[in-house]
């Protein structure tokens, strides 16, 4: 698997905790596309937002998972149930 990533988009995961809410700004307001986490020098995720990862997946995905769906209007009033 390859991966072309920036330094730029690359955080370690101590990193991504201390900045986690400047991170998610910046992936709200389309100034980030992707964040990169990495620990012990490898890559181990991806934060991207809401926006990108429901294009990515759709609800009626047959991939076996209990899916729900909302609207980013229910995430911000924090409406969200399980």
């Amino acid at each position: 698997m390859e991966i072309q990533v920036e330094n730029s988009e690359l955080r370690t995961v101590r990193e991504a905790m201390r900045e986690m809410g400047a991170i998610l700004a910046q992936l709200e307001k389309g100034e980030a596309e992707k964040v990169v986490l990495t620990s012990k020098g490898k890559m181990r995720g991806v934060l991207i937002s809401i926006e990108t990862y429901s294009r990515l997946v759709s609800p009626s995905d047959p991939s076996g998972y209990n899916r729900k769906t909302i609207t980013t209007a229910e995430i911000a009033e924090g409406e969200i149930t399980k």
